[in-house]
């Protein structure tokens, strides 16, 4: 993040600060409170900074023109045609209340701005994150980079790839039943389960909080055999609630496409492989 751009926002609230303390010395020292009128100028002066806070700039200086004018009309009104004096304190309310909107209006964009570099670093980040925070596991984005390493490999030394997707069955159900803290619990223990029934060249994916995707180096045969396997372990998994005084089942289906060099793109291979989906009921 630009420093410079911290920097700026602390120097103006650092001002806005310095100067509500000049202010309240002010309202202090020249015995403001002798006047009702005064007090309506402090409000109307609030009132201004509420404004120039949400507001850019402009705004907030049209509206201290339009204040200014009927002030200056107001007391202009009392002094011809009711005899009173032009009070010192008219020329200061026509100073301080355009200082306050100035300042608060420089808070405000500066504020935003650093908002918006935040915004924008924060989005840069989430392109380059490729491990999912909870799991651990590679997201789609690497998937996405990964995959055609592994279809050139395919390709040159006629190394066998099967997609494998496995799909909780019911898993928006079931975040449901057992609450988000839970659920995150299991696609934890899942996800450990999983990994370590693959081997070491196998790439493991998180496509979204209820399906994950294993890039398998070897054949339909050989995956159909890591299906069983991890279909088994799910099985026996031990996910009881305390909540809810029973065992939680957890079925999954399980997707196997196995790459035979027609399709090139990581989304069609997934969509490929979650078709397959349809036929492990």
């Amino acid at each position: 993040m630009d420093d410079s751009q911290r920097k700026k926002v602390d120097f103006y609230m650092n001002l806005l600060i310095a100067y509500f303390l000049i202010l309240t010395m002010i309202i202090s020292l020249l015995d403001f409170k002798s006047s009702f009128e005064n007090y309506i100028m402090l409000t109307i002066l609030m009132i201004v900074g509420i404004i120039s806070y949400y507001f850019n700039i402009t705004i907030s200086l049209v509206a201290t023109l339009i204040i200014d004018f009927i002030y200056g009309t107001y007391s202009l009104y009392q002094n011809i045609f009711l005899g009173k004096s032009l009070d010192y304190k008219l020329y200061l309310w026509f100073i301080l209340i355009p200082i306050t909107a100035i300042i608060t209006s420089l808070v405000s964009k500066n504020i935003l701005l650093l908002q918006e570099k935040l915004k924008k670093l924060e989005a840069e980040n989430e392109e380059l994150i490729m491990i999912n925070p909870l799991t651990g596991d590679r997201n789609m984005k690497s998937f996405n980079n990964e995959i055609p390493i592994y279809l050139s490999m395919n390709k040159r030394y006629n190394i066998p790839i099967t997609i494998m997707m496995v799909k909780f069955k019911y898993g928006d159900r079931l975040k449901n039943i057992v609450g988000q803290d839970y659920y995150n619990n299991i696609l934890i223990i899942v996800s450990q389960l999983l990994s370590d029934s693959l081997r070491v060249e196998d790439r493991n994916y998180i496509l979204n909080d209820d399906t994950f995707v294993y890039i398998l180096l070897s054949d339909k045969e050989g995956a159909k055999v890591v299906e069983k396997r991890l279909k088994e372990k799910i099985k026996n998994m031990d996910m009881k609630n305390n909540k809810f005084k029973k065992n939680i089942h957890l079925e999954v289906q399980i997707g196997l496409y196995t790459y035979n060099g027609k399709l090139d793109k990581p989304l069609e291979l997934l969509k490929a492989a979650e078709k397959e989906l349809e036929y492990d009921v």
